[in-house]
């Protein structure tokens, strides 16, 4: 889980923000702030912890990945 979180957050940091409002997608900085919360609460506190944001992490991470 947190491998695809942390490719996701490299991903998102190497794009330039152009690509982000040209696609009509969220800012760089929000996908940035979002995946790397939910990177560290995993790395932190495991894929359940802290009432299930590691799973919050997964869900945003993918849907950047696959937007």
């Amino acid at each position: 889980m947190f491998v695809l979180e942390a490719f996701a957050f490299i991903d998102a940091a190497i794009r330039p923000s152009r690509a982000f409002v040209a696609a009509d997608k969220q800012t760089k900085q929000f996908w940035l702030v979002l995946i790397g919360l939910s990177s560290l609460v995993t790395l932190w506190f495991g894929p359940l912890g802290l009432f299930g944001l590691g799973l919050v992490g997964v869900v945003a991470a993918s849907v950047y990945l696959l937007d």
